[in-house]
C-alpha cells in the first residue's frame, strides 16, 4: 500500500525559524509514527531546494539496518566524526533514544564541527537524565502530534464534515488511510498500538506483566476526559498498587500515548494535586482498542480539541471554580482562553450547565463553547459558540 504524505507546514516553520542557530539542538518529540521522520526528510528536501549540497546534509535513521551498529554514544560519535565535514553541515538523527548516552555524541559534534543538529525521539526519557548535564539550555524542543484536521483534509480530501467523522473514528496517524476497509484499518491501528506499547512502554519500563499495563491503558482510554487519580485507578483495578499505577502513568505519558491535563483552581490560582484528566494521542487507537460506540462522541471531541490546543502551542489545564469545571484553560504567552467542549447545545438545560461553568470564572478573558452543532450563534454576554469543524480549520 502506498502511503501518501502531506507537508507538515507548522512544524516546518518551527524548524525554519531555528535553522542555522547552532547553539541549540532541535529535538523533535512525539508518539511513534506521528510523522517525525517524514518531517525531517521534508526539511532536508527544503534545504536542497535552497541550494544546500547533498554532502552537507547527513541523515541517520537509527531504525535502519544500515545503522544497527550505532548502539552507544561512543560508536555514534566516531561515525559522525567520519561523515560530517568541518564546514556547515545539517545533521538529522532519527529515533536517537535507541543509542545509549547519545547526548555524548551530540555534545561532541557541537564542539568539534560546525553542525546544525536535528534529532527525533519517541520517548520523553531522551529529555531527562544525562541530557541535563550535557545539553541543559542548549536544545529547542518541538512537540509533534499526529495530523491536525487541516492536514488530514489536505491529505485525504472530501466533505469536511464527513472527513471529521472519519478523523474522530479512525484517528490521524499519517500512515492510516481512511479509505481502507474496516478490517484493514483495525489491523493497522492495533498493530501500531501493540508496537508502541511493547517497544516504548514495556521494554523501556522493564515490564514483564503486560496484562497489568493493558488494564491501566484500557481504563484510561475508557475514561478519556474524566477526572481520575492514582488512588481511584488503583481502587478500580485491584490488586494494582498505587505505586504501580503511578509508574505506568509515567511510562505512558513519557511515551506520548497519553497526555495529562492537570486541574487548576481559578480562584486560588494554584495547581490541584488530584483529579487530572488524561487524553490519548490518537482517537483511532483508542477506538480500535475499546471498540467505537456513538455515546463517546462528546469525550472524543474533547480529546481532539485538547490535542489541537497543544498543536497550537498552548499549555492546557482543567479549570475548577466554585465546584464547577471548565474543560480547558488554554494559555499561549500572556493570552488565556476558557473553552467548553460538548456534543450539542440544543438542549436548554445542558446548554445552561455548560454556560454556568464558563461564567463562574468571573473575568473578562475570552470564553468559547465548541460543539458539533452546524448552526451556532454567540451568546449575549460575549461567550462564543462555534462548530468544532470550523474551529479546527480556523487555525
Amino acid at each position: 500500500m502506498t502511503v501518501k504524505t502531506v507537508l507538515r507546514r507548522d512544524y516546518l516553520k518551527r524548524l525554519r525559524d531555528n535553522k542555522d542557530d547552532t547553539r541549540f539542538v532541535k529535538v523533535i518529540t512525539g508518539i511513534r509514527r506521528c510523522g517525525k521522520s517524514t518531517l525531517m526528510a521534508q526539511f532536508a528536501d527544503e534545504l536542497r531546494s535552497c541550494g544546500v549540497p547533498d554532502d552537507r546534509i547527513v541523515q541517520i535513521n537509527l531504525e535502519s539496518i544500515a545503522f544497527l551498529g550505532l548502539t552507544d554514544g561512543k560508536a555514534l560519535a566516531y561515525h559522525l566524526n567520519s561523515v560530517v565535514p568541518k564546514e556547515r553541515t545539517y545533521v538529522f538523527i532519527d529515533e536517537i533514544q535507541r543509542v545509549e548516552h547519545w547526548e555524548v555524541a551530540v555534545n561532541s559534534l557541537m564542539v568539534d564541527r560546525d553542525a546544525d543538529i536535528y534529532v527525533t525521539g519517541s520517548n520523553a526519557f531522551l529529555l531527562s537524565g544525562e541530557l541535563a548535564t550535557y545539553l541543559t539550555g542548549r536544545y529547542v524542543r518541538i512537540d509533534m502530534f499526529p495530523l491536525s484536521f487541516r492536514e488530514y483534509c489536505e491529505l485525504h480530501g472530501d466533505d469536511k464534515h464527513a472527513m471529521f467523522n472519519r478523523y474522530m473514528k479512525n484517528g490521524s496517524f499519517p500512515m492510516i488511510d481512511p479509505k481502507w476497509d474496516e478490517a484493514t484499518l483495525h489491523d493497522h491501528i492495533i498493530g501500531l498500538y501493540s508496537t508502541i506499547v511493547l517497544n516504548d512502554v514495556m521494554t523501556r519500563g522493564g515490564i514483564r506483566d503486560g496484562e497489568q499495563l493493558e488494564r491501566v491503558v484500557r481504563f484510561l482510554f475508557d475514561n478519556v476526559g474524566n477526572p481520575v487519580s492514582t488512588n481511584n485507578i488503583s481502587e478500580m483495578l485491584k490488586p494494582l498498587s498505587r505505586q504501580t499505577v503511578e509508574r505506568f502513568l509515567k511510562l505512558l505519558t513519557d511515551s506520548y500515548i497519553m497526555y495529562e491535563a492537570t486541574p487548576y483552581d481559578l480562584r486560588g490560582k494554584r495547581i490541584l494535586s488530584s483529579g487530572s484528566k488524561y487524553y490519548v494521542a490518537d482517537t483511532g487507537m483508542r477506538n480500535a482498542v475499546l471498540s467505537f460506540v456513538s455515546e463517546d462522541y462528546g469525550r472524543l471531541m474533547e480529546n481532539i480539541v485538547y490535542l489541537e490546543l497543544r498543536r497550537r502551542g498552548c499549555s492546557v489545564l482543567v479549570g475548577r471554580c466554585h465546584g464547577m469545571e471548565i474543560d480547558f484553560v488554554a494559555r499561549r504567552g500572556d493570552a488565556v482562553e476558557y473553552i467548553q467542549v460538548t456534543y450539542s447545545m440544543l438542549d436548554e438545560k445542558h446548554a445552561d450547565r455548560e454556560l454556568r461553568s464558563l461564567r463562574a470564572a468571573g473575568d473578562s478573558r475570552p470564553k468559547t463553547v465548541i460543539s458539533a452543532d452546524r448552526l451556532t450563534a454567540d451568546f449575549s454576554d460575549g461567550i462564543k459558540h462555534t462548530n468544532i469543524v470550523d474551529w479546527l480549520l480556523d487555525a
